[in-house]
């Protein structure tokens, strides 16, 4: 696609402001248009009906998502990003690929018998919601901390028969956010320990080869990557539209979305 006919729309005050500061710059540097709102202008802001690429927060993305139009192949769906619809995929070269499926009630009334199974001597679980654009945010849940954690979320009113997944803890090393476009390792930047630009090689190369052996269809998406014990293995993927991109190069993204529009 010529890039006078690509319109960006940026929602404001999403990412962190460097970042957001160097997407738009790449845009400008690329005479591509890129139109910025405010949340509570979304539904009436004029711009929006003219965007190609959306860029912020998943509640926009999810939106425009259920519009005619929209690239499912390019971007995805939300659902393509839940962790029942793309963990058969990638399988034992997850993180988490030992976890189970559960409604968060179900997690409730068998807890004690879920940790004995997952739980190890620490008797700690990772918990996390199914839904890739993350009704509540996962973490490490301890068997004493277990009913706070309970507490919490029904104050955020996550419903009981929410999915959830549930894996015993890895310890995670470093972690790398991958910006994946037609199976390329287009950009990259490390989030764990420390920002930082770039990944190693292997690690591209480890994100390429799981994209060919997984068959995965979505064109332009995130994905993470973590040092554990084992090796490499995959964190999570999601929607490149709407997860930060830490110090990953904007301007890479932008030109290899543009490639394929």
């Amino acid at each position: 696609m010529n890039v006078e006919a690509i319109a960006w729309s940026v929602e404001e005050a999403v990412f962190p402001v460097a970042e957001e500061a160097r997407l738009i710059a790449a845009l400008h540097q690329r005479g591509i248009t890129c139109h910025r709102f405010k949340a509570h202008e979304f539904r009436n802001h004029p711009d929006i009906d003219v965007t190609t690429v959306p860029r912020g927060s998943c509640y926009f993305i999810q939106a425009l998502s259920s519009e005619r139009g929209w690239r499912r192949d390019l971007f995805g769906l939300p659902e393509d990003f839940a962790c029942t619809s793309y963990f058969p995929r990638f399988g034992s070269r997850l993180v988490n690929r030992a976890a189970r499926f559960m409604s968060l009630g179900e997690l409730c009334w068998t807890h004690p018998s879920v940790v004995q199974e997952l739980g190890g001597t620490g008797e700690t679980l990772f918990i996390r919601p199914d839904d890739g654009f993350k009704s509540f945010e996962g973490g490490i849940v301890t068997a004493a901390s277990f009913s706070t954690w309970v507490r919490r979320l029904e104050m955020l009113q996550v419903p009981q028969h929410t999915r959830i997944v549930v894996a015993p803890v890895t310890p995670l090393q470093s972690e790398w956010r991958i910006a994946m476009v037609n199976g390329r390792a287009v950009a990259a930047s490390q989030y764990r320990p420390d920002w930082c630009a770039g990944a190693p090689a292997s690690v591209l190369h480890y994100a390429e080869e799981c994209h060919q052996t997984a068959g995965w269809t979505i064109g332009a998406y995130s994905m993470d990557i973590a040092q554990t014990r084992r090796g490499l293995e995959i964190v999570e993927v999601g929607s490149l539209l709407c997860v930060a991109w830490y110090e990953a190069d904007p301007g890479a993204i932008v030109d290899a979305v543009t490639e394929v529009l």
